[in-house]
């Protein structure tokens, strides 16, 4: 308003301009800003009620807790490189290394 901007639309008789223009462009703002905390909102209390269940969001985990023993012991060992390691679990580096975030620091100063 200041810089004296204004939206009109070439479809339907819509101002900025003019008062009820501004109007309904804050009426719509508002119902835009309703419906999105309407969803937030739906969206948390399902997610608190899938927690009561039992159940967790997110991608379900790629190594089980057999896996991650294995890895520990070829990482203890030495002897296997992480890519290997990460080969043979079947994962990228990148998700052997968020389960061992060390490793990767072990391996950046064994570079270095």
């Amino acid at each position: 308003r200041v810089k004296e901007v204004h939206f009109r639309s070439l479809t339907e008789q819509f101002d900025s301009a003019t008062a009820h223009g501004r109007f309904a462009l804050q009426m719509h703002g508002a119902m835009a800003e309703y419906f999105l905390d309407l969803n937030r909102e739906r969206t948390m209390e399902g997610l608190k009620a899938a927690l009561a269940r039992g159940r967790k969001g997110g991608r379900p985990r790629k190594l089980k807790e057999a896996d991650l023993e294995a890895a520990r012991a070829m990482l203890a060992a030495g002897t296997i490189s992480v890519a290997e390691i990460a080969k043979r679990l079947g994962v990228n580096r990148d998700t052997f290394y968020s389960y061992f975030p060390r490793a990767r620091a072990n391996s950046v100063a064994a570079k270095g």
